[in-house]
């Protein structure tokens, strides 16, 4: 059970089981002695004080015992309400299991406001003894209860008395709205043979939530002793005669609306008026709390006369805000409003702050290196990023002096550029510029590279291995190459191919590929001869070294 499912701190043993009220141990059983109910709190204490490497194995062992109360509650429990017979209304009653009970433990009671009991208990058979002051005593036998689930026994007692009858409620009308939160008069008609009432006043039209509960009313009206807070509240009433109690009245409900006072005007804080920033992005605004405040409207205009609006934002709960899109270079002006349900404060003062935004520094330039001799007509070219510079120019030409430019691209988003367009044999000289929303920097320093880009193409169509002649063991070679061996060890720029390894093209297509290795077998099979890319085929084609027929080796 509960207490078997809990290893002591020695580790040697469980709980000891005990029934009803027990005082003995570490371990007492207050609440389920005194109330039936089991209760999982936090002690605080300053004379019990657990070293703190405990902390988590005391937690661990005793979730055992906890889990096992919850899997209990599934099963083998009795439970069900007890009511007035005549009126329905939910009682307060003693409810006996004949066979479970002790003198250590209190009566057990169904709850006030629902009538209802809850026993867990074993599987068995019971006699249930129900009893209340003012009601005729009633015993039922041979309730069975079993593991199968919740058993449930409804009771209704009937009085010995006729009950008072119902009240009838009468002021605050039924759906009254007030704006005073202080005390209000409820009123509702004297009930034939009552001598007191119950009202109650609750948060919520189930009456789980109780503002006020008075059952000690002797007369048939009633002043709050609380003032009420602002929202809807929902009220009822039921007669009693000793003991015996009325039918509930109808459920009423008003509404009070409590208008605050208007909030203080705000303070401005930060940025300091007349500041001046150097950056365009976002930064925080900040002003003081407003007395009454449920919220703030933030303005910045371009204008103190607040015609031209950059911002605004009346959602903010906090006295504070961040911008949420970058400012341009020029000088802004921002004020501040607070808000509650009663209407909106006097605006601040004004402040305005400069945004004085430069333009960016002038690259400087990384690749290709001054005076680099390219054996390319295509190059990369590439420079840093200035802070804050968001597009590029470069401008390439025979002459330093750029006028006009051989190139000039001034739509580059990034620090990067390679040209499209091949460069003849030469001097170059090369310079970039950057820009942002605010102006162009000035140029960066000129450098220079020349081209000398080969005009002789050496090489023999279909000799892959380098062996200046074109054989079988090219076509060995090529397939080693393609199933991941070394490299052909020639290779040239082919515009506009770039570069790579020409002479393994013997089918024209300007690129080397498997098929080139189709066409090898194929030539050496008596099929057409190689043939070269025809955009850099070699200066004299050497079609093959050996002795024999081309079209049929040996």
């Amino acid at each position: 059970g509960f207490a078997g499912s809990i290893i002591n701190d020695a580790g040697d043993s469980s709980y000891e089981a005990r029934r009803a009220l027990v005082n003995k141990g570490d371990f007492k059983t207050y609440f389920y002695g005194n109330f039936g109910t089991a209760a999982f709190v936090c002690e605080v204490s300053d004379t019990t004080i657990q070293d703190t490497a405990l902390v988590d194995g005391i937690c661990r062992r005793n979730l055992a015992g906890i889990y096992y109360l919850l899997r209990r509650s599934g099963y083998a429990r009795l439970t069900g309400a007890v009511t007035d017979s005549i009126t329905g209304t939910p009682l307060e009653a003693e409810v006996i299991v004949q066979q479970a009970t002790s003198v250590d433990i209190n009566p057990r009671l169904t709850r006030a406001n629902s009538g209802r009991y809850n026993r867990l208990i074993d599987p068995g058979t019971y006699t249930l003894i129900v009893q209340k002051t003012g009601y005729v005593t009633k015993t039922i036998t041979g309730v069975v209860v079993n593991n199968s689930g919740p058993t449930t026994t409804n009771v209704r007692l009937r009085p010995t008395s006729s009950p008072p009858g119902t009240p009838v409620l009468l002021s605050p009308a039924n759906n009254s709205i007030f704006n005073d939160s202080l005390a209000l008069n409820f009123d509702w008609n004297n009930s034939s043979g009552a001598t007191g009432y119950v009202i109650e006043i609750a948060n919520d039209e189930n009456f789980t939530s109780y503002f006020q509960v008075d059952s000690s009313l002797t007369a048939s009206n009633y002043r709050n002793s609380t003032s009420f807070h602002t929202g809807t509240f929902y009220w009822r009433v039921t007669a009693r005669n000793g003991s015996i109690f009325s039918g509930r009245s109808s459920v009423w409900q008003f509404t009070i609306q409590i208008a605050p006072p208007l909030p203080s005007t705000p303070t401005l804080l930060a940025p300091a008026n007349g500041s001046n920033f150097n950056d365009s992005l976002a930064f925080n605004f900040d002003w003081s709390n407003s007395t009454n405040a449920t919220g703030y409207v933030f303005e910045i205009a371009y204008n103190e006369s607040f015609t031209t609006l950059f911002e605004i934002d009346s959602s903010l709960t906090v006295s504070n805000h961040r911008n949420s899109a970058p400012f341009n270079a020029g000088s802004y002006y921002w004020r501040v409003t607070a808000f509650n349900t009663s209407g909106f404060s006097s605006r601040s003062s004004v402040w305005q702050f400069t945004i004085q935004m430069p333009v960016p520094d002038a690259p400087t330039l990384t690749e290709p290196a001054n005076g680099l001799v390219s054996t390319s007509a295509y190059l990369s070219f590439d420079w840093n990023d200035p802070a804050t510079a968001t597009r590029y120019t470069i401008q390439i030409d025979t002459d330093s002096l750029f006028s006009p430019s051989i190139i000039s691209d001034t739509t580059l988003l990034a620090s990067q550029y390679t040209n499209s367009d091949s460069l003849a044999n030469g001097r170059y000289f090369w310079h970039a510029k950057a820009a942002n929303a605010h102006g162009w920097s000035g140029y960066s320093i000129i450098r220079y590279f020349d081209v000398n880009v080969q005009t002789h193409n050496v090489y023999t169509v279909g000799d892959v291995n380098g062996s200046n002649t074109f054989t079988g063991l090219d076509v060995t070679y090529s397939v080693r190459y393609f199933k991941g061996g070394p490299q052909p060890p020639y290779s040239l720029d082919c515009p506009p191919h770039g570069i790579w390894f020409v002479s393994g093209d013997v089918n024209g297509s300007c690129s080397f590929t498997g098929l080139d290795v189709t066409y090898m077998v194929r030539y050496f099979k008596g099929g057409v001869a190689p043939i070269p890319c025809p955009d850099c085929p070699p200066t004299s084609i050497l079609i093959h070294r050996w002795t024999g027929s081309p079209f049929n080796p040996r």
